[in-house]
């Protein structure tokens, strides 16, 4: 019992000096607090989850799940009446591109596919197989 209160009695202590720490350190929480802010608002800005496709809003956690059922090639229809040709959609946190169209399909996974494709290092391969002579495919345009 003497355990607990003399607990309780150091944490309202620890608290207390905290406090009037902050209060005579008011520039420098005001500075800390302003820093954070400017570090949060860049982050915000430079986000590559900023720059997706617009689509459907998702609920928390689940996105769009609920909304992809057995016929999901008619939820996709609806979405490019109201989103366009290239739709972004969540579902249970993987992220899904829907591309509503053969022109767009074509010319982003045809005409640029060195862009948005590449392989991963192959070391068995390459490397210890071949002694390193097996040459990694570039591409030259």
């Amino acid at each position: 019992m003497a355990f607990e209160v003399l607990d309780s009695f150091s944490a309202v202590r620890f608290t207390q000096s905290i406090w009037d720490l902050l209060q005579r350190n008011v520039t420098l929480v005001t500075v800390a607090t302003v820093i954070c802010s400017l570090v949060s608002l860049g982050r915000y800005v430079n986000s590559p989850w900023r720059r997706l496709p617009p689509g459907p809003r998702g609920l928390p956690f689940l996105g769009n799940a609920l909304d992809l059922s057995q016929h999901q090639w008619l939820k996709f229809t609806e979405w490019r009446k109201d989103y366009g040709e290239i739709v972004y959609v969540s579902a249970l946190g993987q992220p899904i591109i829907v591309l509503n169209s053969q022109k767009v399909a074509a010319d982003l996974l045809d005409r640029r596919a060195a862009i948005y494709s590449d392989r991963p290092r192959n070391i068995v391969a390459s490397e210890i197989m071949t002694e390193g002579l097996l040459i990694r495919f570039f591409a030259l345009w």
